[in-house]
């Protein structure tokens, strides 16, 4: 579908719906309908069928350093906290939030290391152009000086700024940039290595 996000993230301020997005819910039963049938199952689609629920307290950040937290993510959390499980054992979701479209993979499911940029990966699209961010645009590196100086109005956008993927980064949020260098196979901090060659 052309402007597939866009018309994913459609927000009318007047709905009659009682969903703040009219066409949230027809765009996350065709995406997971979709990866359904990439994976050759295109039977096994119930509505809520496979709907499970995940807690905060299971996952760490990209460098171990810290839980990864609800108001550290905001919305975009409940892409890794409210999750399908697919036919192949990997959990994913899509959530809706500030009108883009967020995608998030969990690999292995339920089993270990359960951190972001390891085994968690948060992609979110465009909603004018159908391309995936934290792909398209590199994560920035902010320092502790920046983050303790700088405006920021609430906790989240502070702990998810630059969308880190460091090693220093002491961010509740440190992980949801690395995808942007697991799909270009390149380590963060040391071109010269592959992504997974160099996980902390």
């Amino acid at each position: 579908m052309d402007n597939f996000a866009e018309y994913c993230t459609y927000y009318p301020y007047a709905s009659d719906s009682g969903m703040p997005y009219d066409h949230a819910k027809e765009c996350f039963e065709l995406l997971y309908k979709s990866l359904l049938n990439i994976q050759g199952q295109t039977n096994y689609y119930s509505e809520n069928a496979y709907y499970i629920n995940r807690h905060y307290d299971n996952i760490r950040t990209y460098n171990n350093k810290q839980k990864v937290t609800s108001t550290a993510l905001a919305g975009i959390g409940a892409a890794i906290f409210s999750t399908y499980a697919m036919p192949d054992g990997s959990y994913i979701n899509f959530n809706i939030v500030e009108k883009r479209l967020y995608i998030t993979i969990d690999t292995n499911g339920g089993n270990k290391p359960n951190k972001l940029g390891h085994d968690i990966f948060i992609f979110a699209l465009d909603n004018k152009k159908d391309i995936l961010s934290f792909y398209s645009t590199k994560p920035e590196n902010i320092s502790d000086e920046e983050l303790e100086n700088g405006n920021y109005e609430n906790e989240y956008s502070k702990e998810r700024a630059g969308n880190p993927c460091n090693l220093t980064s002491t961010q509740k949020a440190n992980g949801i940039g690395c995808s942007y260098y697991a799909l270009r196979n390149e380590c963060p901090y040391d071109s010269s290595k592959a992504y997974f060659d160099c996980l902390p």
